[in-house]
């Protein structure tokens, strides 16, 4: 690995290497990459740690995974700034940045062999506000099926997938057979919320809100009863396939995670949830960014499985036909 590699320099060796879907490659301008011998160091911006987890210029779970199953480093160093992010000012950027923290914590102790934090950095762990002992933490409460039928709804899954993410996450949701019978699945639902707050959620604007909770939700989910798995799901429409998928996915499995080892609670007594013991994730999807192979869940996975860690990544894909899907990536070791 040639020395004091930047952001085009590493871009260059990832259309390279991922040749030849990846020729569109780029590394987001907000991230400063820098590379010396076999060490990458991310840098991001106080725009980055206050930005959406599913924007590719956000998704440093994403781009650490994939340098690393791509080009090989040994060990990638994260850095940071919350200076002029208007961290304390502005209520949108906090939630945020809290959630960006807790990814953050949640990745480094799955993939701590070889991903660390600058020292500089460590401090900011404090301003965390979740984890704090005797403290009670619940997400909003998880949502009746909402189905929608009726007029203007797709009738079949070609027409689903050439219309908005909602109508073909309702179409799945309403035709649920073939992929319940593809994971073993008893009951498939929709949109799980994983807004976390201090305490019970309030009736009227929150004050303890801890991370987002405005359209922040899994999209699909059910339950595997056989093995007390829960299987959850990240649905893009076709054309939609960023890198930062991976931050939803690691994210939204940390959360469910939580939940299963009582660290979060629902707000309201629900059990179907809290009482699994295993998490299997998967890409929903007719085609997913290039970067995201087999091998590189492999890696992912068995970072969980060296852990003892109960969660494991996986790829389903949609085919064109009348409810066609089909396990491309098994969500094992």
């Amino acid at each position: 690995m040639s020395t004091d590699l930047g952001n085009a320099e590493l871009a260059t060796r990832l259309q390279a290497a991922c040749a030849p879907e990846s020729r569109n490659i780029k590394l987001p301008q907000s991230i400063k990459f820098t590379s010396t011998g076999n060490t990458l160091s991310m840098y991001l911006s106080a725009d980055c740690v206050k930005a959406n987890m599913q924007d590719n210029a956000a998704t440093f779970e994403g781009w650490a995974l994939a340098l690393k199953r791509w080009l090989g480093f040994n060990s990638v160093v994260l850095n940071w700034t919350s200076k002029d992010a208007d961290i304390s000012k502005n209520a949108d950027a906090s939630l945020h940045y809290q959630r960006f923290l807790y990814r953050t914590q949640k990745f480094r102790a799955v993939f701590g062999t070889w991903f660390s934090i600058l020292e500089e950095c460590e401090s900011e762990f404090g301003k965390l506000k979740t984890g704090k002992p005797g403290v009670d933490y619940c997400l909003n409460v998880e949502s009746i099926d909402r189905v929608t039928s009726g007029k203007g709804s797709p009738n079949s899954l070609p027409v689903a997938l050439k219309r908005s993410e909602h109508d073909l996450e309702c179409y799945i949701a309403a035709h649920p057979a073939r992929l319940k019978a593809c994971l073993g699945i008893n009951k498939l639902h929709r949109q799980c919320p994983v807004g976390v707050f201090r305490g019970k959620k309030p009736s009227s604007v929150p004050t303890n809100e801890i991370f987002p909770h405005r359209h922040s939700a899994i999209d699909l989910w059910g339950v595997n009863r056989a093995t007390n798995k829960l299987v959850l799901f990240e649905l893009k429409k076709p054309r939609n396939i960023p890198l930062g998928i991976l931050s939803e996915m690691l994210f939204y499995s940390f959360v469910m995670e939580d939940v299963q080892m009582k660290r979060f609670k629902f707000d309201k007594d629900d059990q179907e949830i809290a009482d699994t013991t295993s998490i299997a994730m998967f890409i929903l999807a007719t085609k997913w960014h290039p970067l995201i192979d087999a091998k590189l869940l492999q890696l992912t996975n068995g970072a969980f499985r060296s852990n003892n860690r109960r969660i494991r990544l996986g790829a389903v894909k949609i085919g064109s036909k009348e409810d066609d899907y089909r396990l491309e990536i098994p969500a094992c070791d």
